[in-house]
């Protein structure tokens, strides 16, 4: 069909519209009144499939956008190692900006025009790209507005990430991207990006390299052996050609950097196998190693045991490179495994001659340790506890202004500068020896500023340094945002620099209705609470007192009981610890009372899950997850107190259980003893009501993941969804027994070209019939359970939702108000849930517009296809 004419633009819009067949008919559109929505209209067709009428009439309902929850800024606690935003991976600045491109771990990446401010305002770049997950961003250093970034999954939980869709670019500073040829592996999988370099002019003559640990494997986040490549594209990413030679070999680069002092710019690269490659020609079969695989033979150190260990193995390795006039350093930093003894070490090397020889720099440690005792400290030999996640959390960077300094990050709480040029005889102390502590941290609960000017830190786990050259500072990303050092070559402060970003990474959502309050699990890190509303986010407000948060390791678990007066929030971290209970107040952050870690230790692991009783909920239920032991207790709330755990009792003996629900209701009947669960270890399915015990194999419904969440039906406990780590669609009727895949059409709906990568999801009562709700990375679906089968019909829910991992919902029947948690970009809500879900449900073709999209109809000339594509693209 044509778009013959388009009228002026007045309200309400008459469009003329020409069919196939030669009838015209005039359709007119009105837009919602009171709100910021978009409008529903029908489009009546003929049996014949030739539309002869297309009528619309004043919207009774309006097709809504999902709202943004925040958090939009960190809970203002002490200054040391705060809560702070979600985790920040790469950063690039133009040179003498004050603009700062960042990417996130799952949130896509976001730019800030006003970096040097004390709270920056970003802005996120990526909403609508296929790829959330980044792994690198760069730009190039002779064009500021030519920008790219890589996919790879980086998360520190399990390295969950989204669809793995290789490089995009953009030429405009981030406004538009354009997704690059970078081959797909086998299976129609993305590559696993881990460094793009831009060289060039300003001309538009760039090109394009790009480093990749391998293949990844379909369905999984790990890599497929003999696939790490090294390639180059000249033509802004439409073609590609490989540029290394290590392809075919288990050898797969970890980092790459190049030397722009030298014309062509010289480029290096560090693999497994620990040997370094330098290249000056940019051409594939100039490669030469310039390092062995003997290399960190004897200098590796462990925090616990010493210097002069042999790493068998090299998890990580980075590159750096000071390139000031003629006297460029060459810096590499390795992380790895030593089997004799077993330990976890690093190690670190210099050349002043382009790789042609190396000075060990050893590797940090001090005898001035955070140990308090009275006024003073205990000096006693240690290492540097850079930690044991150097995959993802370890970075080295050469200060660009200095030839002697090495800033040096990890996983653990130091972060070092290093002196390349030291030569006493005890090179291995404390502040202005070979290595030095720029950071503090708390001992007894408090801080004694030793090596910042205040007593201040960052965030903890390093991903990334980089340099702002218009102020001469440190720049650091870790899993708590981007901080910045005032003065990194001596005494200074730790100031963090998040702003309004919005990329916290929540596991679980809980959502109380009298209050309007969401909580969250948050993977690095801790508890969060909101006090803000979705006109706050939207408005731009962002001031200290919003969120709130409670310091736990990563957050796992969060339920309200708004039953009582007034609502009471219980949470856990990680393996049950911190279980805690925390009563709503009026204003300010309420006091929490902590009852400890949930015994016995060890019978949990990392992700274990509690559930609060639906029928009644005083009682919560917590099971075990490992093979050890087998029983589910259930956990009296009306008793315990700080340290002292609520009474409970065993409610099951029989096995381990990974996922679960509490309590339910079937026929109007509520049931307090019903405990439907999985368990992914042993591939079965766990059903208890008062009718008795069953168990199911279930293999099928539990495979690629072990965080199975189960949507249940609230009015039929016997109804229930799985969505399993393959995206496949799991229903059952009988409480469990049968099983039946209703993924449908939700492939081709979201037009996933490996899977949807969906997860969260939750049952969605409605007057006749109920809807099952999904979340994607392409958005989020729903379907309807009477329309079930093997053609599932799919349909898009809500508006403006960033193509992101979602992990849970919570939908709250009193405000008609979907909630949903994030894997990297917060809370986000959607009111009037049902009246689109109605919509949906009729089959009707719909149109829907805003007054953005009011605007863009009025002028928009071409076919009306196109504009029905722009606005349900929005």
């Amino acid at each position: 069909m044509v778009l013959a004419r388009m009228n002026a633009h007045t309200a309400p819009i008459s469009l003329t519209i020409t069919f196939a067949n030669g009838v015209s008919t005039v359709l007119m559109l009105y837009p919602c009144s009171g709100t910021d929505g978009l409008s529903f209209f029908d489009l009546e067709t003929g049996a014949s499939s030739t539309t002869t009428a297309a009528t619309a009439q004043a919207a009774t309902y309006c097709m809504l956008p999902w709202q943004s929850r925040g958090p939009n800024n960190f809970d203002p606690v002490a200054p040391m190692d705060p809560a702070a935003t979600g985790a920040a991976t790469e950063i690039f600045m133009p040179a003498n900006s004050k603009t700062l491109f960042l990417g996130s771990t799952n949130g896509g990446v976001w730019r800030t025009d006003n970096f040097d401010s004390t709270t920056p305002h970003y802005i996120p770049l990526t909403d609508k790209n296929l790829c959330q997950s980044v792994s690198t961003v760069t730009g190039s250093l002779q064009d500021p507005n030519f920008i790219a970034y890589g996919c790879n999954g980086v998360s520190n939980f399990g390295s969950v990430a989204g669809p793995y869709e290789g490089v995009y670019v953009s030429i405009d500073g981030g406004t538009t991207w354009t997704h690059t040829n970078l081959p797909y592996g086998r299976d129609n999988v993305g590559l696993l990006v881990n460094k793009i370099i831009i060289t060039g002019t300003s001309n538009g003559q760039h090109t394009i390299t790009v480093s990749t640990l391998g293949e990844k494997v379909r369905r999984d986040n790990s890599r497929i052996p003999n696939t790490g490549a090294i390639y180059r594209s000249t033509d802004l990413g439409e073609n590609w050609v490989p540029y290394s030679t290590n392809k075919g070999k288990d050898e797969y680069p970890f980092d790459m950097i190049q030397d722009p002092s030298t014309i062509p710019p010289t480029f290096y690269y560090v693999d497994n196998s620990k040997k370094i490659y330098r290249n000056t020609k940019l051409d594939i079969n100039s490669w030469t190693a310039v390092t062995d695989t003997t290399f960190i033979n004897k200098e590796c150190a462990d925090e616990d045991k010493g210097d002069g260990f042999f790493a068998d193995t090299v998890n990580n390795a980075k590159l750096t490179i000071y390139t000031e006039g003629q006297n460029n350093i060459l810096y590499v930093g390795y992380y790895g495994g030593s089997t004799e003894p077993a330990s976890t070490c690093y190690a670190f090397y210099f050349s002043t001659d382009q790789g042609a020889t190396w000075t060990t720099m050893l590797a940090p440690n001090g005898d001035i340790l955070y140990q308090k005792i009275g006024v003073g400290t205990q000096n006693k030999r240690g290492y540097g506890e850079l930690g044991n996640q150097g995959e993802t959390n370890f970075a080295v960077f050469a200060d660009p202004t200095d030839p002697r300094f090495l800033y040096v990050g990890g996983t653990g709480v130091e972060i070092f500068r290093g002196d390349r040029t030291f030569s006493g005889n005890n090179p291995n102390e404390n502040e202005g020896f070979l290595w030095s502590f720029i950071r503090d941290m708390k001992t007894e609960d408090s801080v004694i500023p030793m090596f910042t000017v205040t007593g201040t830190s960052p965030h903890v786990d390093v991903r990334f340094f980089g340099w702002d050259r218009s102020t001469n500072q440190l720049m650091c990303t870790n899993d708590g945002g981007i901080w910045i050092h005032t003065n990194p070559k001596g005494r200074g402060d730790w100031v963090h620099k998040n702003g309004d970003l919005s990329t916290n990474e929540f596991l679980l959502a809980a959502y109380d209705s009298t209050t309007d309050t969401i909580a969250g699990a948050a993977q690095d890190n801790c508890i969060w609470v909101s006090r803000s509303s979705a006109a706050d986010i939207a408005a731009g407000k962002s001031i200290p007192g919003m969120f709130y948060t409670y310091n736990t390791g990563d957050g796992i678990n969060v339920a309200f009981d708004s039953n009582q007066l007034p609502p009471v929030l219980y949470a856990t971290d990680q393996s049950f610890g911190n279980f805690m209970k925390v009563p709503w107040i009026e204003g300010g952050k309420p006091p929490s009372t902590l009852f400890g870690n949930i015994l016995p230790n060890g019978a949990y692991d990392f992700f274990s899950v509690f559930a609060l009783n639906v029928v009644n909920p005083r009682y919560l239920l917590a099971c075990t997850n490992i093979l050890k032991l087998n029983f589910c207790n259930r956990y009296d709330m009306t008793t315990g107190d700080n340290g002292e755990l609520p009474d409970s009792e065993k409610v099951q003996t029989t096995g381990t259980l990974s996922y679960y629900k509490y309590g339910g209701y079937r026929n109007g009947i509520g049931d307090e003893t019903m405990i439907f669960g999985i368990n992914s270890e042993g591939n079965y399915v766990f059903a208890l009501d008062k009718g008795g015990k069953n168990e199911y194999n279930s293999l099928a419904i539990v495979k690629g993941k072990t965080e199975i969440v189960i949507a249940m039906n609230p009015r039929n406990y016997y109804q229930s969804y799985v969505v399993d780590g393959w995206s496949q669609v799991w229903q059952t009727l009988d409480f469990g027994a049968t099983w039946t895949n209703v993924i449908g059409t939700l492939y081709a709906d979201t037009g996933s070209h490996e899977m949807p990568y969906a997860w969260g999801s939750v049952v969605v009562p409605m007057d006749n019939n109920n809807a099952l709700v999904i979340g994607t990375a392409y958005g989020i679906y729903a379907a309807f359970d009477d329309k079930m089968g093997p053609n599932t019909r799919w349909h898009k829910l809500g508006l403006s939702m960033p193509n992101v991992l979602v992990s849970s919902f919570v939908y709250d029947p009193i405000r008609d108000l979907l909630v949903t948690s994030t894997m990297g970009r917060g809370w986000w809500q959607l009111p009037k849930v049902k009246p689109q879900l109605t919509f949906l449900d009729g089959g009707m073709y719909k149109f829907i517009f805003n007054k953005q999209i009011y605007d863009r109809i009025s002028y928009k000339k071409n076919n009306l296809v196109s504009v029905l594509k722009s606005v349900f693209s929005l």
